[in-house]
């Protein structure tokens, strides 16, 4: 199943620890850890924007994190 995510889509994260290091992510140790968080509390993202093909902008629905260029590999659609 291929699923393409639009600007507006609602998701959670997953697998955020499948690339432990900070530096896969491009983000120092307090911003993996900020993320890392919001995997474990299940926060909601809204996707801002397709930055590159399979790779997408994300904004929190409850904190001001923002992540960008991040893989839909690390995306869970969440229940509308």
């Amino acid at each position: 199943m291929d699923i393409r995510y639009q600007e507006g889509d609602v998701i959670r994260l997953r697998h955020v620890d499948y690339f432990a290091d900070p530096m896969d992510w491009g983000m120092d140790a307090d911003e993996y850890a900020r993320v890392l968080e919001a995997q474990e509390n299940g926060e909601l993202f809204v996707v801002t924007c397709e930055a590159t093909e399979g790779y997408y902008d994300l904004k929190s629905q409850s904190t001001d994190l923002e992540l960008f260029a991040i893989s839909e590999y690390h995306f869970l659609p969440a229940p509308k």
